[in-house]
């Protein structure tokens, strides 16, 4: 028992001082009668010894049973008083953190929500903008489609006014020549007509004179009948030498020149069989079937069924020299 009573002596001598735990020592361990008459420490006495000196003789300070059962429920009640008090101030610890715990949750949840309802706006905001920019898009559309109708009506305007026009290039330049009568030779001599002239109303050289460079002539004719009759002709310049060949070739726009172009271009990669102008159309063929005319770079697009097909110079602005569309070697020249 005593070994019991010293494990404790620690906790004991914490609240030893206690004036309430002196007050119940001193009232339970008064000596009664039927004791010996031999001095026994008090319960002050002996916890206070044997707290100082551990080794202290047992018999002296060996309380009686119900002093020894006084004291364990004195050190049960004290060690359950301080688990208490630990236990409260850890359970205080731990509901400080979860409040600051579910504090911070709540600012999350807080945050979450107005992260959310951001996005939803940002949703909505971008919904809105692809409804415009599909809406744009379609205007855009729709401007392309009337601005490429109204190129087409400019340009087939531009086209009647050639109408009696042709160019001819590979005629060689001097410094006094007289086109007039270069001309009219050519006409007579390799092409079989006879030109008068009054059937010539303009005829000139076209660009700035380049050194060894033969600049195309423009020819504008009375009639559009004196015109066909030159242009049909003119497969009747047989000559071989391409160098010293003469060409003559519808006076095209400059569009009309580079779809022609473009189109003798898909000749060389086989994807037509011929490409040629008539009255200033530009005809096509295909590997079957008959003469196709096409308008635009989207009929020859559609002709071939390749949305896919793009050409350089569909956008471009340069004027094609009439010895360029006429590169008999490479196409099929069909008319």
């Amino acid at each position: 028992m005593l070994d019991y009573l010293k494990s404790y002596r620690n906790l004991v001598a914490l609240h030893f001082n206690s004036r309430e735990v002196q007050e119940k020592i001193e009232d339970m361990v008064k000596p009664k009668k039927s004791r010996s008459k031999k001095n026994i420490a008090s319960p002050n006495e002996c916890i206070a010894s044997s707290i100082q000196d551990p080794e202290e003789d047992e018999a002296t300070c060996l309380p009686g049973q119900e002093h020894c059962e006084w004291l364990l429920n004195v050190i049960r009640t004290q060690a359950t008083k301080v688990a208490e008090e630990l236990l409260s101030e850890e359970r205080r610890k731990s509901n400080e953190s979860i409040k600051s715990l579910k504090e911070e949750i709540s600012s999350l949840q807080s945050e979450v929500k107005q992260c959310k309802d951001a996005n939803l706006n940002l949703e909505k905001e971008i919904a809105k903008l692809k409804y415009a920019k599909n809406g744009i898009n379609n205007d855009l559309s729709r401007q392309k489609s009337s601005i490429s109708a109204l190129k087409l009506t400019v340009d087939q305007m531009d086209q009647k006014q050639r109408e009696t026009r042709i160019k001819i290039a590979g005629i060689q330049e001097s410094e006094e020549e007289n086109l007039e009568k270069t001309l009219m030779k050519y006409a007579k001599n390799t092409l079989g007509v006879k030109l008068k002239s009054a059937d010539i109303e303009q005829i000139y050289r076209v660009g700035k004179k380049k050194v060894n460079k033969k600049r195309d002539i423009a020819v504008q004719f009375s009639t559009k009948k004196v015109r066909d009759t030159v242009f049909e002709n003119r497969k009747r310049d047989t000559t071989a030498d391409a160098k010293n060949r003469i060409y003559v070739n519808d006076d095209l726009t400059i569009y009309r020149q580079k779809l022609l172009f473009d189109a003798r271009q898909l000749v060389k990669r086989k994807k037509l069989k011929g490409a040629w102008t008539q009255n200033g159309n530009v005809i096509i063929l295909k590997q079957e079937g008959g003469p196709i005319p096409v308008m635009s770079h989207d009929d020859l697009r559609e002709t071939l069924n390749r949305t896919d097909l793009h050409f350089p110079d569909e956008t471009t602005n340069d004027e094609l020299s009439v010895e360029t569309l006429s590169d008999v070697d490479s196409i099929s020249m069909t008319s």
